[in-house]
C-alpha cells in the first residue's frame, strides 16, 4: 500500500447525495437502502444477498453495530468517468483488515454487482502502478483447497488480466498450485501472492449510520438551465430544505476556479434564505460530480454543507460552511491557515480553507484534507474545531517520493518543529503497513491520542530511524526516559515513537517500553 487512502480516497463522500434523489444515472441509492434495512435485522435481505449476509454477520461476529461496522464509497475504480460503489468495512480500526463484501458499477443505465466477498472469500481492494483500483482475493472451498486471485481493471462488467492461483492438498499434504489452471512451482506461487499482497490499499469507508443524519426527499426538482437543485432534511423534525447551485455566467480567465457560482439555502418554513458565491473549475450539471456534499465536519451535532470547487483524478476539492445554531443558518464559507507547495510551509495569514479528499476521524475530533501527487506522494493536513464556528490548523504531513530512490517526510506543526527526514523508498513502501502506520502515528501525535510510556528492561536502547537493526541509530534512550507511543507493535515488534525532549521520531523495540 503506497500511501492510505485516507484518507481513501476522493469521492467516498459523494454517496451522502445518492439517497432517494434520482439526479444521475449512478444513484446508487437502492443498493444502499438495501443495505439500511438490512443492517437493521431484515431477514428476507439478508436470505436473498450473500454480501448483505456476509456484512451482518462478519460484524455481529465481531460484536460491533452492523451499521457502524459495515461502510461504503464512491471510487471511479477504473478511471472511466463512473464511480463504482463499494461495500466493505467501515472507519480506520478494521478487523478484517479492510475486507470489502461487494463492488457495484453503472453500465447503459442499469447497476451490475461486478464483485462479491462472502466468509470464506475475503476481498480487499489493490491500488494498481496506473493509478486504477484492482482487487486481491483469499479463499477457500475447504480444508484442503486455497484460492488466491487478483485483477487490476475493471472493463465493462469484466475484470481484465484476472489471474488465479489454486493450492490442493493431498491426502499426503503435498501441495499442488495452479495458475489459471497450469501447474507453476510453490516457490513462484508464493512470490506470487506476495507480490499481490504488496499492491493491497483499503479506502476508509463511512459507516452506513452516517446516512442517518439527513435523508434526500424523492420531490421532483426543478429543470434549472445549467443548475442543479435538491431537496434535503438536516433530521426528522427539521423544516425541508431547497439547495440550488447555479452558474452566474462570471468567469475569471486568469483563475484555476474560473466559474463563479451561486449557492442557495432556503426552508420551507420561510425562516432560512441565504445564498453565497464560490469560484469552482467545474459546472453544477456536469455528471457524475455532485456539486456539494453534506457531513457533520466538526462533531458539533449539526450537518454541514461543503460545496465543491474542483475535482481530478485522484481529488476532490470542497470548501467549507458550517451550520450556525445559533444564528440557524449555514456561515460564508471558512478561512484558516494553509499549506504553501512552493515554500513547503505554513504562512501566517489565513486564506479560504478548500479541503481535499476530507475525512472526519471522529475517535479524535479533527478534520483531515489528504492531497495526492501521484501514487506515492500525499499533503496531509490536519484540522481542529475551534469552538462550533471555525477551524484551525494543527500540523500538516509532507510526503513525497523523489526521482533519487528517497521518501521525503515532513512533520510542521504550530506548537513543535515536528521533522524533516528522508527514507529509502524501498522500506518506506516495500511493506505496507509502514506508510500506514507512519500517517496514523502523525495524526495521534497532533491529536494527542498517543499514549506515554518509559523505557525499562535496560540501562539505555537505540531509537532507529527504521523498524531494523540495521537502521542508523538516533539517539541512545535511558532508562526511564517518557516516549509518545504513536503505534505499539507495528512492525514484527517495533514501536513508533515521538520523544519529546529531543523532538525525535523513531522506533524502538516493543520489550523495551512499559
Amino acid at each position: 500500500m503506497r500511501i492510505l487512502c485516507v484518507l481513501c480516497t476522493f469521492l467516498c463522500a459523494l454517496l451522502f447525495f445518492t439517497f432517494s434523489c434520482a439526479c444521475a444515472e449512478s444513484d446508487y441509492s437502492q443498493i444502499l437502502d438495501s443495505y439500511l434495512q438490512a443492517m437493521q435485522g431484515d431477514d428476507e435481505l439478508l436470505e436473498t444477498d450473500d454480501a448483505i449476509l456476509t456484512a451482518y454477520h462478519l460484524a455481529l461476529y465481531a460484536d460491533l453495530d452492523p451499521l457502524e461496522a459495515t461502510g461504503y464509497a464512491l471510487c471511479d475504480m477504473n478511471l472511466d468517468g463512473t464511480p463504482e460503489l463499494i461495500i466493505g468495512e467501515a472507519g480506520e480500526v478494521q478487523p478484517l483488515g479492510g475486507c470489502i463484501f461487494a463492488v457495484y458499477t453503472v453500465v447503459d443505465g442499469e447497476i451490475h454487482k461486478v464483485l462479491e466477498g462472502w466468509e470464506r472469500y475475503r476481498v480487499y481492494l489493490t491500488l494498481e502502478a496506473n493509478g486504477m483500483r484492482g482487487y486481491y482475493a483469499e479463499g477457500s472451498s475447504g480444508a484442503s483447497n486455497e484460492v488466491v486471485s487478483h485483477a487490476g481493471v475493471l472493463r465493462g462488467l469484466d475484470w481484465a488480466d484476472a489471474v488465479e492461483l489454486e493450492n490442493n492438498v493431498d491426502a499426503s499434504y503435498v501441495s499442488s498450485w495452479t495458475m489459471n489452471a497450469i501447474p507453476i512451482s510453490e516457490e513462484n506461487a508464493l512470490e506470487q501472492i506476495r507480490t499481490w499482497q504488496a499492491l493491497i490499499s483499503p479506502l476508509i469507508l463511512k459507516p452506513l449510520s452516517a446516512a442517518y443524519p439527513f435523508r434526500f426527499t424523492d420531490e421532483q426538482t426543478p429543470d434549472l438551465s445549467g443548475g442543479y437543485a435538491c431537496s434535503l432534511m438536516l433530521s426528522p423534525a427539521s423544516s425541508v430544505l431547497d439547495l440550488t447551485v447555479t452558474d452566474t455566467g462570471m468567469r475569471d480567465e486568469h483563475a484555476f476556479r474560473e466559474n463563479v457560482l451561486c449557492m442557495t439555502v432556503t426552508s420551507r418554513d420561510g425562516i432560512l434564505s441565504q445564498s453565497w458565491t464560490y469560484a469552482a473549475s467545474v459546472l453544477p450539471t456536469q455528471e457524475p460530480l455532485l456539486p456539494f456534499l453534506v457531513e457533520d465536519v466538526n462533531l458539533d451535532g449539526y450537518t454541514d454543507l461543503l460545496p465543491v470547487t474542483a475535482q481530478g483524478a485522484s481529488n476532490l476539492f470542497t470548501i467549507v460552511c458550517l451550520w450556525n445554531p445559533e444564528k440557524a443558518c449555514f456561515d460564508p464559507p471558512l478561512t484558516a491557515k494553509a499549506w504553501d507547495e512552493e515554500t513547503l510551509s505554513i504562512p501566517e495569514e489565513e486564506s479560504l480553507l478548500e479541503l481535499c479528499n476530507y475525512q472526519v476521524d471522529k475517535g479524535s475530533g479533527l478534520l483531515l484534507s489528504d492531497m495526492h501527487d501521484g501514487a506515492a506522494s500525499h499533503t496531509l493536513s490536519v484540522y481542529a474545531p475551534s469552538g462550533n464556528t471555525s477551524l484551525y490548523l494543527t500540523g500538516v504531513l509532507y510526503v513525497d517520493t523523489g526521482s533519487d530512490g528517497t521518501v521525503h517526510e515532513m512533520l510542521l506543526t504550530e506548537g513543535f518543529t515536528g521533522w524533516d527526514l528522508r527514507f529509502p523508498e524501498h522500506w518506506y513502501y516495500g511493506d505496507p503497513a509502514t506508510a500506514t502506520s507512519r500517517q496514523e502515528g502523525a495524526i495521534r501525535l497532533l491529536s494527542g491520542t498517543y499514549t506515554d510510556m518509559q523505557v525499562t528492561n535496560t540501562d539505555w536502547v537505540h531509537l532507529r530511524s527504521q523498524s531494523s537493526k540495521a537502521s542508523a541509530s538516533l539517539a541512545h534512550l535511558d532508562k526511564g526516559q517518557t516516549v509518545h507511543v504513536l503505534r505499539e507493535n507495528c512492525a514484527d515488534g517495533w514501536s513508533l515513537v515521538y520523544v519529546p525532549d529531543v523532538c525525535l521520531y523513531g522506533y524502538i523495540w516493543h520489550s523495551f517500553l512499559k
